[in-house]
């Protein structure tokens, strides 16, 4: 059972959720990249945009082991996507969480510097407005709960 955490990351970090049953003696990394359930059932994340596509990743050996795939091919080997809206939902995100946060000027300063618009802009660049702004709002609520 996929615990709400398990699919918040997986939504959060631009990735689609699969469960299938499978006997494969590898994964193919481009496919299905985490192993999450052992059993009959498999859960696996496939990432959306993958920047490579020459990696293999056999199955664990061991039912309680962990793959780690090689993290120095990441998101920084591929160009940047932002999203569409950035410009005008960002700054209306900005405002509100300034309003609800109860920021004064110098805080919200420190706030704009970090550009979670932006941030949240390269997790979904094909989301529609009212779900980008979602994510604006999660990165938002994950740094004011963070620093309390």
């Amino acid at each position: 059972m996929l615990s709400m955490t398990s699919i918040l990351a997986a939504v959060f970090s631009n990735f689609e959720l699969i469960l299938h049953e499978t006997d494969e003696e590898t994964m193919d990394w481009r496919d299905q990249t985490l192993l999450v359930n052992r059993s009959h059932v498999m859960a696996f994340v496939k990432p959306i945009n993958l920047p490579s596509s020459d990696t293999n990743i056999p199955l664990p050996k061991e039912p309680d082991s962990v793959l780690i795939p090689d993290l120095f091919i990441s998101w920084a080997s591929t160009p940047i996507e932002l999203n569409a809206n950035y410009a005008v939902v960002a700054p209306e995100a900005e405002n509100w969480f300034r309003e609800v946060c109860k920021h004064d000027e110098k805080t919200h300063r420190k706030y704009l510097k970090a550009d979670f618009g932006y941030f949240a802009g390269t997790w979904a660049p094909d989301a529609e407005a009212p779900e980008y702004r979602t994510t604006i709002d999660y990165c938002n609520w994950i740094w004011a709960f963070d620093d309390r």
